[in-house]
């Protein structure tokens, strides 16, 4: 059974029709039908069903019924179609034709009613359709025609669209929202517009973006203030490098209220790329006037395409119009914070309109181990103080995954171990190989352990002491001689952060892409003020006389004009010095080969390394490296022998033998009598 009131309405569009329903002839026959078959929905007293009833006196019938009617109280739906007519100062034949349309989408006798008269397919165009709906509703064809034209406030507002074909159709996102509603809403615009985003991080925890932050705050600030229009702010970069969370973020900074677009249809799934774009016409019209609110439009992709996809191809739906999606940027009222994982697939027309622009990159160190205790904290999850350092420094976890990763363990009653299994699943599949494990230095690096052509203590007093931080470094010589580790140290004396990069890191199968990740990385480095060092350097600034391949050269080209304008401390490592590009060579500030250790610095090393007193046999062993007691130390433990000092100096030694330019051979060896 039909509310009473929503009886009424159907019942007063088919009395408008009833003196003219010899002018639409060919509708008689249906609107009969009709009638007949929802008399017990209407409630139509049709006293003898046996008796043939003409149009005149169905025209009895339903005045009797609507004159019972008369004095019944509006419905929900009605009271929440007002409520939006008056939010959006809609004319009283805008009105009209919204509740129409909107109860021929929610009222199922209204759809039957709108399928009869075959005005399901409203066409703005359709001469014969739109005369008959204004007779239906009692206003003139012209008051209809306005209402639906783009000029109208119904359009405008983002209520209603128009598909490829023309018809004018609400959103289902007002359909939805009208019909899920049981009682009469008191604030419309709260309802529509949803619950503001809440932040989860801290502002600080984006200080590897100091420019950037502080400039957005202050435009987006100013922009409110002033009620600036066609502000755009886009924010791009890889998934889960905290885009949204920085736009909630930055919204709290300023002490505004942030209202996701078009997140959901009216069914909680996906929206069309129409609806969202209906969503965020409407969100600027709720908002036009307010002087505290940002919109946020997540994941846009589908709607920033280049010129020739998507956003801008033709005219396939009522949002496809070049002009129309241009005047719509230019023209907003309420700034716009707009998030895509990859620029190049945005056209020019689009980047240009935007205000500002920047680019979300996998926080440092520092920033990831503060977002980690938050996470942790906030699961409830209890990780020791040193598991979480080494969680942010083995791991470039953004902040979504390392969030994944701590509710995996939380919901498994799992440890540090379980969280980082599920980072390094997740990192892996986002990478699409294995990435490479971080090295562990779990022993205290000692200066005096650096066996170097070059005196870096002094080196390091030079450099902490100056003013500027513009220099480089070429640090080459035998595996794990302690490269890495000086470059480390050296950041740590100096107060910088160290950005590492690996060959495997930058280099990739697609062309331009090696260029593409290496300028990245140095202005990754400018902008988080850290030590840029690059491992296998060889890799990357190969001799481009041996170069067999057009990228090998561009690379290394790349990566030359880099080095002539970075400003901050960067270091490549290396341990085939004769395979690098003579003309980098030429721009390093330093070059440090690093050799083996010393008698002495053995013996200091044994002490270092295993707490014990050298054996005199350890100072004998030539072409010993710091990474040597390293190795020989971990292999001690696995097999208790960390306390045999004679078994330790013969695992050293053993270590040397199988080094590829020892000059003793390894194998049985004939005796010769």
């Amino acid at each position: 059974m039909m509310e009473a009131f929503e009886q009424r309405v159907v019942l007063r569009w088919i009395a408008n029709l009833g003196g003219r329903l010899e002018r639409f002839r060919w509708a008689q026959d249906g609107l009969l039908r009709f009638l007949g078959d929802e008399a017990e929905h209407l409630e139509l007293d049709l006293q003898d069903d046996t008796r043939k009833i003409d149009a005149e006196g169905w025209t009895a019938i339903v005045a009797e019924r609507l004159a019972a009617l008369e004095s019944v109280e509006p419905s929900t739906l009605e009271h929440n179609l007002g409520a939006v007519a008056r939010l959006l100062n809609l004319s009283e034949s805008e009105a009209t034709v919204m509740s129409a349309l909107v109860r021929e989408r929610v009222v199922p006798q209204v759809e039957d009613l709108f399928e009869t008269l075959e005005l399901d397919e409203l066409r703005v165009g359709d001469s014969g359709v739109v005369t008959l709906l204004s007779a239906m509703l009692g206003i003139t064809r012209g008051e209809v025609v306005e209402a639906l034209s783009s000029r109208g406030r119904l359009l405008a507002s983002g209520l209603f669209t128009t598909d490829y074909r023309s018809d004018c159709q609400p959103q289902a996102l007002l359909t939805g929202f009208l019909q899920s509603q049981a009682q009469p809403i008191e604030d419309v615009r709260a309802a529509l517009l949803g619950e503001p985003l809440k932040h989860s991080l801290e502002w600080e925890d984006y200080d590897h973006l100091p420019a950037d932050r502080e400039l957005s705050a202050n435009l987006l600030g100013r922009a409110v203030s002033e009620r600036a229009q066609g502000i755009h702010i886009l924010l791009y970069g890889p998934p889960g490098t905290g885009k949204t969370e920085f736009c909630k973020t930055l919204a709290t900074k300023l002490g505004l209220k942030l209202y996701g677009v078009g997140q959901s249809d009216d069914r909680g799934q996906e929206p069309s790329r129409d609806q969202r774009i209906g969503s965020f016409r409407l969100s600027q019209k709720l908002l036009e006037n307010q002087s505290d609110a940002l919109l946020l439009f997540d994941e846009a992709e589908d709607l920033l395409r280049g010129d020739n996809d998507g956003m801008f191809d033709g005219d396939r739906s009522g949002y496809g119009s070049r002009v129309f999606m241009h005047r719509l940027f230019e023209e907003t009222r309420v700034p716009t914070l707009w998030t895509v994982n990859d620029p190049s697939a945005l056209g020019p027309s689009v980047l240009r309109r935007m205000t500002y622009a920047i680019e979300m990159k996998v926080p440092p160190a520092r920033v990831r181990e503060r977002v980690w205790q938050r996470i942790l904290a906030r699961e409830q999850v209890q990780v020791p103080a040193e598991e979480i350092r080494r969680l942010a420094e083995d791991f470039d976890a953004p902040p979504a995954v390392a969030a994944g990763a701590v509710r995996s363990a939380r919901l498994t009653s799992g440890g540090f171990q379980d969280i980082r299994r599920a980072v390094h699943s997740i990192a892996k599949v986002m990478r699409g190989a294995e990435a490479p494990p971080r090295a562990v230095h779990s022993v205290r690096y000692e200066p005096a352990l650096i066996n170097a052509d070059l005196d870096l203590a002094n080196l390091r007093n030079r450099l902490v002491g100056l003013d500027t931080r513009a220099f480089s470094m070429c640090l080459y010589g035998p595996p794990g001689t302690g490269k890495s580790a000086y470059v480390r140290w050296l950041a740590h004396e100096l107060g910088m952060e160290v950005i590492q990069k690996r060959a495997s890191d930058l280099l990739s199968k697609w062309v331009g892409e090696n260029e593409r990740n290496i300028a990245q990385a140095f202005a990754e480095a400018r902008e988080s003020g850290a030590f840029l060092v690059f491992d296998e350097a060889d890799s990357l600034l190969g001799d481009r006389r041996h170069a067999h391949q057009g990228w090998e050269i561009s690379q290394v080209n790349e990566m030359l004009t880099w080095m002539e304008s970075h400003e901050l401390p960067f270091a490549c490592i290396t341990n085939l010095m004769g395979h690098l590009d003579e003309a980098a060579l030429r721009r390093f500030s330093f070059k440090v080969r690093f050799n083996f250790l010393k008698a002495e610095q053995r013996a200091t090393a044994f002490h270092h390394y295993f707490g014990l007193d050298a054996p005199a046999a350890v100072r004998e062993i030539d072409m010993l490296t710091p990474g040597d007691y390293a190795v020989v130390r971990n292999r001690a433990r696995l097999l208790g022998s960390e306390n045999d000092p004679a078994e330790l100096v013969r695992m050293l030694r053993q270590e040397v033998t199988v080094k590829p330019n020892n000059r003793r051979e390894i194998g049985f060896q004939a005796v010769v009598h």
